[in-house]
């Protein structure tokens, strides 16, 4: 047809226009597509063209110019903020997000809408609750014990976060095993302070690659194995694993603790460092708190579970 055939002209331009200038060849992926859209485009064959937030860093060109279908970014974590340190208390946004061109953002909570119309975007910005890509499961509530549901982070090594351009990797193994040991050592003060039976489940944020630490995955596959916490598959639905919780506690600054809030569910971000800054996009108000030692953790951990009791009671 003679749309393949201005495809063709336009691949061996762009070819010939390489071999001159090399560095045009940055842009060889958008250039494949570019024609292809916009001739659908013009057509009016796309309606409209939904990306997440995973394609935050690398939206390709023809979408900023589409002039019928219309463009989507489904903000499924509104963890997309970089860590602040309290040495510097320098705070920072991933270079990419000044760049977002999209016609309709789609988020959980309104301070993260916020923080999207900060940067001067231009599109709408609907705050929706949860996004999960799947329905809501609750799960019947026991009272009878403690259950508290730990997630993590993958840790990944420092080369690795340096050649995502992190700096400083707060993601390492030795940051996420000390999580998981403060999280776990709080079994024989909250069984003593409440006179019921703690136990632990951790959700993995994800199943283990080679890109993460194989000692970390070792470990709690060992404390699994040991009975000292069960391990839930990473993919299972959020909605039931957590509605069936009496407490959540989460690495800084993951999404599983927006999903507690929005079932009631108390949260705690456990910062195990003590080095960073509260800076998640909660809305008021919210059931989340933030713990940066093992002394906060534990009174805090206390607090949330008293509230979840004397609630029971009433109901």
């Amino acid at each position: 047809s003679w749309l393949l055939l201005k495809h063709v002209a336009l691949f061996f331009a762009y070819l010939s226009a390489v071999l001159r200038l090399p560095h045009l060849s940055l842009i060889g992926k958008d250039l494949a597509y570019s024609s292809i859209m916009f001739e659908l485009d013009r057509c009016k064959l796309i309606d409209a063209v939904i990306f997440t937030n995973v394609y935050a860093g690398s939206q390709p060109l023809w979408s900023r110019v589409l002039h019928n279908g219309r463009t989507h970014m489904v903000w499924h974590s509104p963890n997309h903020k970089p860590v602040s340190y309290n040495f510097d208390n320098l705070d920072s946004d991933y270079p990419s997000m000044r760049w977002l061109r999209v016609n309709a953002h789609w988020v959980w909570t309104s301070s993260f809408a916020n923080y999207l119309r900060s940067f001067d975007h231009g599109g709408t910005v609907n705050v929706i609750g949860p996004i999960m890509f799947y329905l809501p499961v609750r799960t019947v509530l026991d009272s009878s014990s403690i259950k508290i549901l730990i997630f993590d982070n993958p840790p990944f090594s420092d080369d690795l976060a340096l050649k995502h351009g992190q700096v400083s990797n707060y993601n390492h193994p030795d940051n996420m095993l000390i999580f998981i040991r403060g999280v776990i050592a709080l079994k024989c003060e909250l069984e003593k302070y409440f006179g019921k039976s703690v136990a632990f489940h951790l959700k993995t944020k994800r199943g283990y690659n080679i890109n993460y630490d194989r000692g970390y995955f070792d470990y709690i596959g060992d404390l699994d194995a040991k009975g000292v916490i069960t391990i839930e598959h990473h993919s299972v639905n959020m909605y039931s694993l957590i509605s069936g919780a009496n407490l959540v506690i989460v690495y800084p600054f993951s999404t599983p603790a927006y999903m507690a809030d929005y079932l009631d569910v108390p949260s705690i971000y456990y910062d195990p460092t003590g080095s960073i800054i509260r800076s998640d996009f909660s809305d008021t108000p919210s059931l989340m708190t933030f713990a940066g030692t093992p002394e906060s953790l534990l009174s805090s951990a206390i607090l949330a579970l008293k509230k979840v009791f004397d609630k029971a009671v009433e109901t």
